[in-house]
């Protein structure tokens, strides 16, 4: 019997993009809370968001699929193949 798996090999990049813009986000909303805020800083750190927002909209997840064959004898599956394929999720 041939077990087919697959799992997404890359997904931590695409957690540590959305991180990184909820962070400058936060950082953001903490300088419009000031008093005077630095138009400069906020006009940076839009981009940044911005940026970053697009990185993620356009992030592509790599998928890796992979193959056992199970002997019949066995409970241990033996390795067939391990190919790696790409996934363009929108």
């Amino acid at each position: 019997m041939i077990y087919k798996s697959e799992r997404i090999i890359n997904i931590s990049e695409c957690e540590a993009l959305i991180s990184a813009a909820r962070l400058n986000f936060e950082v953001l909303m903490d300088e419009l809370q000031k008093e005077v805020p630095s138009k400069e800083l906020i006009n940076n750190l839009s981009n940044v968001v911005l940026n970053t927002l697009k990185k993620v909209e356009k992030f592509e997840f790599h998928i890796e699929v992979r193959k056992c064959d199970f002997i019949e004898d066995s409970e241990n599956p033996k390795l067939e193949e391990n190919q790696l394929e790409e996934d363009n999720t929108d």
